[in-house]
């Protein structure tokens, strides 16, 4: 039987209420993901980069950034979990999942129109914020610097 354990516990009053209404669904696969949704920090932003720049490049400086980020605070997971050239798609500490302790990233690469959209979420316990802003600016700003001077960074949230 599945277990959610400090999952039910968190943010004050809304989320006992919602833990409550949904504990009477079955098994605590739907509950980690309602929580996440909600109260799990994340950050996104967007890279335009000249049309030179190819999948394999994109990949290799996310892979280099990521793995230059733990050194600050290491809430940075830099394994690698998926790789789909195809579809321009890297992603970082099974950032699928829910319920994971950490920072986790997705970045998707379409070359036709030059841009990188990079997604991060991530938190510690409770959905504790792990810093994720400064985890997102630097991860773009590593990105940018690789992948040369004429990328111009765009913010989303």
């Amino acid at each position: 039987m599945p277990t959610c354990g400090p999952l039910l516990q968190g943010r004050g009053m809304r989320a006992m209420v919602l833990s409550a209404a949904l504990a009477i669904l079955p098994g605590c696969s739907v509950v980690d993901a309602t929580l996440s949704a909600l109260f799990e920090p994340r950050a996104s932003f967007a890279l335009d980069v000249p049309g030179t720049v190819t999948t394999a490049q994109v990949f290799d400086c996310v892979s280099d950034s990521v793995a230059a980020r733990p050194g600050r605070r290491g809430w940075m997971n830099t394994n690698v979990t998926r790789i789909d050239s195809a579809r321009g798609v890297i992603e970082t500490g099974d950032y699928a999942r829910d319920n994971i302790v950490g920072l986790r990233s997705r970045t998707e690469f379409s070359p036709p129109a030059g841009r990188i959209v990079t997604r991060i979420r991530g938190g510690g316990p409770y959905f504790a914020d792990l810093g994720i802003d400064g985890a997102a600016l630097d991860l773009k700003t590593r990105l940018r610097d690789c992948l040369g001077p004429h990328s111009r960074a765009n913010t989303m949230r």
